[in-house]
């Protein structure tokens, strides 16, 4: 068996729902350990309750004070490739207390719809600096009211558990996700911050009502985040908080290392060892935004090009990935660790970006587009809304097949070498340091604007009539 197809088939494995004859044996398991989680998670969460109200529990609130701690309400697992999450999470880490709550609306959808046992993995997850919570609810909270206010609950116990048990003061809400919006109908935090990245509504796996949930945070929301210059648009454009577009940042000198000229080339990971040059790379997740046509017709057309796919398979929304695996000059690795990523790239000749054009695609400002542009290569890429604005003169953008070809074969002959230095010196000046602290500074902002807002309150809600004597006058 060549190395290649027992790369394919260890990605298949990883992916591929257990076969008929298993469910036999795994529906009777699944319905037990769903039941014990049932009857287990209400009463922790009770425990919980019950322990807060002896403690004598009560939210540190400073309003004089611009420090705060931060609990990150997330869609993406921490174990998934590296992300805006993560950059953003561990820089405030490093001064703050941080709490990163991931996965929380779709944990029984992991852990018995998509029978993957590894998935119990994302549980065993730590970080030297950002803890990393897990809290688990009950499905179908869009379907029926009473799984809601169950789960707000629930999430509310456990939120409020984490601010308690780690001591967190002035506790900002940072989401990533509006599906838990409903915390905010119980829990009071110093500020809200809605960082987002993607339009929700356009993923198979989003919940029926995430519009309106996503309505619902925006309009309580202190402070907004835009990823990407669409985002900003369209979602900031009728809002009464101060909201920022922010692409994402990159960290330089990590990728820097791929560039052809520095002085401690590295090493050619052994997964790349018997492919033939030219390489054309792709790193990321790998999944409904992914065109697999323009792949295939790359790969057919130009059969002397390897092209190198670098980041976890979605089988269920990547529906080319059999047929492509076959190519023998189109090759999947999986996952690659992000400490790791450089490697491949400094012995690849193009980092491409194969795109389509949906509803998922024109609302992104890709990561790995500074990533690319800091190894000092060309970047072919189909064109996007923020692509074409922000990196137009460092990637080249292509519209059809033929011209993502052309593009292509423009880089491999050295014909793109003004992209590569502009888009070396934009991402040089572009680091992820730079982003956070520019977005910690307007967090501290919203919690000053908090605490003269609630001021103003109290000062209506009891107003200061002075002395007789002063009432005379």
């Amino acid at each position: 068996m060549t190395k290649k197809r027992r790369q394919t088939q260890a990605i298949l494995r990883t992916t591929a729902p257990v076969p008929p004859w298993r469910r036999h044996i795994w529906l009777p398991v699944q319905s037990l350990v769903f039941m014990v989680f049932s009857i287990t998670v209400p009463l922790c969460a009770l425990l919980r309750r019950t322990i807060l109200w002896l403690a004598g529990y009560a939210p540190v609130r400073d309003v004089s004070s611009d420090y705060f701690d931060v609990i990150a309400i997330s869609h993406v697992p921490w174990s998934h490739i590296w992300q805006r999450n993560h950059h953003t999470m561990t820089r405030l880490a490093r001064t703050r207390k941080v709490i990163y709550v991931e996965d929380f609306a779709t944990s029984y959808l992991h852990v018995f719809a998509r029978w993957v046992p590894g998935s119990f993995h994302a549980f065993f997850m730590h970080h030297k600096d950002v803890v990393i919570r897990h809290p688990l609810l009950f499905p179908g909270e869009s379907r029926s009211s009473l799984a809601r206010r169950i789960n707000r609950w629930l999430l509310t116990t456990h939120v409020r558990w984490y601010e308690w048990r780690f001591k967190l003061k002035n506790t900002v809400l940072w989401f990533y996700y509006p599906g838990g919006v409903y915390l905010l109908e119980e829990f009071e935090p110093a500020a809200i911050v809605y960082d987002i990245q993607d339009e929700y509504s356009a993923f198979i796996w989003a919940p029926r009502d995430i519009s309106q949930r996503e309505q619902e945070l925006l309009a309580r929301t202190d402070v907004i985040f835009a990823g990407t210059h669409a985002l900003y648009e369209t979602k900031c454009a009728k809002v009464s908080c101060p909201a920022y577009f922010y692409p994402c940042g990159v960290e330089f000198e990590h990728f820097h290392a791929a560039a052809p000229d520095t002085d401690l080339p590295l090493a050619e990971p052994p997964e790349l060892d018997g492919i033939p040059h030219p390489r054309l790379v792709y790193m990321g997740l790998i999944d409904a935004r992914i065109d697999g046509v323009l792949l295939k017709e790359v790969a057919l057309a130009r059969p002397e090009w390897q092209i190198i796919m670098l980041g976890p398979v979605d089988i269920g929304q990547f529906a080319e990935f059999h047929e492509l695996s076959e190519l023998p000059n189109l090759y999947f690795f999986g996952s690659i660790p992000y400490r790791r990523l450089p490697q491949f790239l400094a012995h690849c000749e193009v980092c491409i970006m194969p795109w389509k054009v949906n509803e998922l695609t024109r609302h992104i400002n890709p990561t790995k587009t500074l990533e690319y542009l800091s190894t000092a290569r060309p970047v072919v890429s189909i064109r996007l809304p923020d692509l074409e604005n922000y990196f137009g003169e460092c990637v080249a953008l292509a519209d059809t097949p033929k011209e993502f070809i052309a593009r292509c074969e423009a880089a491999l002959e050295g014909r793109l070498q003004d992209k590569i230095a502009k888009g070396l010196e934009l991402a040089r000046s572009y680091s992820w340091e730079r982003v956070v602290g520019e977005m910690e500074e307007h967090v501290r902002e919203a919690l000053r604007a908090r605490a003269v807002k609630k001021s103003r309150q109290h000062s209506s809600a009891f107003p200061d009539t002075g002395s007789n004597e002063e009432r005379r006058v």
